[in-house]
């Protein structure tokens, strides 16, 4: 495979000689002979063999484009350099790999906890909506509207004709929720569930 008069001074050569014959020659050649460090370095990093003809295109091309653009000095063997690009590219290809796996465990998590947040926060509403039956209607209307529907202070004074001003209401819902607190008092750990919502 190998020819022997096919030195790296002449692959350089005809990469930058502008003739289009000579510059497939030495790139072919250099697929050829670098197939193998790419075999070797995705069986180093234990990186998916599907990669192996990416890796070898993308780092041949990256150390062609060196070679016409003067960036590779000859201060090492092709071989070697090719090495090092090819590496870095299986490397980068890793870290997208780690991110993914990163983020696709992330978003499970995220979505356990979602699911998990929401089962609480409905247990808790059941709750809240037993006692909320248990109370004054005016209270029961004044937390709903408060705290389950978001309403401001002005959109629930619409709802709730019976108070005229929002003083009255705000007064009218300190009252309310203390009364609910007392109710719920005796269980401390459902207590403490309720004020956090709130």
């Amino acid at each position: 495979m190998q020819n022997i008069d096919y030195h790296d001074s002449k692959i350089i050569e005809d990469l930058k000689s502008c003739n289009k014959s000579l510059e497939v020659k030495a790139l072919t050649y250099l697929q050829k002979r670098f197939y193998g460090i790419v075999t070797d370095l995705l069986n180093k990093h234990s990186l998916n063999k599907s990669y192996l003809d990416d890796i070898l295109i993308e780092s041949l091309m990256a150390v062609y484009k060196n070679i016409i653009n003067d960036k590779f000095r000859g201060e090492s063997k092709l071989s070697t350099y090719f090495y090092r690009i090819a590496e870095n590219k299986i490397i980068d290809q890793l870290r997208k790999e780690n991110k993914k796996d990163n983020i696709d465990a992330e978003e499970q998590e995220e979505n356990e906890a979602t699911v998990f947040n929401i089962h609480e926060k409905e247990e808790l509403s059941k709750r809240v909506y037993y006692l909320l039956d248990k109370i004054r209607p005016l209270c029961k209307d004044i937390l709903i509207f408060s705290f389950f529907y978001n309403l401001s202070n002005n959109e629930i004074l619409g709802k709730i004709p019976s108070i005229s001003n929002a003083d009255s209401l705000k007064t009218q819902k300190y009252k309310c929720i203390q009364e609910l607190k007392r109710m719920i008092k005796s269980n401390e750990a459902f207590y403490q569930e309720i004020l956090e919502s709130l």
